[in-house]
């Protein structure tokens, strides 16, 4: 029993002095400083695109939330000016001073309509209607 207790501890021994270890690399005290600056500076360049990031992503948002009022502004603009348009034909057909009176206080100008020479004449209006014959009572 001995002899195969020896055997497989010389085995073992064998085993493990064969097998050689890996080399291993030692730094000095400048390389040790050159890695640990770099590292730094790695550290340094992902923090500052992080924040450039975040300032970025607000910024976006502010110029969206600007675009959007000025796309609301630029809408509103025009139906007021298809408003006041719509109120200027109303003021050339009915010459009713007071709507006159309204569009020069807010300093809104019209022009009547140039008849257009190529345009067509308007049609005349029809005439009216004959009256229809009475029904005789029974």
């Amino acid at each position: 029993m001995r002899d195969t207790r020896n055997h497989n501890f010389k085995l073992v021994l064998r085993l493990h002095c064969s097998i050689e270890e890996p080399p291993t690399f030692i730094m000095n005290r400048i390389q040790f400083w050159i890695v640990t600056a770099l590292s730094g500076a790695v550290a340094l360049c992902l923090l500052t695109q992080i924040i450039l990031v975040k300032v970025v992503q607000r910024e976006q948002i502010q110029l969206s939330m600007a675009q959007q009022q000025i796309n609301q502004g630029q809408l509103c603009f025009n139906r007021l000016q298809q408003i006041a348009g719509a109120i200027g034909q109303v003021v050339v057909q009915t010459q009713d001073p007071g709507l006159k009176e309204l569009l020069a206080r807010q300093n809104i100008a019209f022009a009547p309509p140039k008849p257009d020479a190529n345009a067509p004449a308007p049609a005349p209006a029809p005439a009216p209607a004959p009256a229809p014959a009475p029904i005789p009572a029974h």
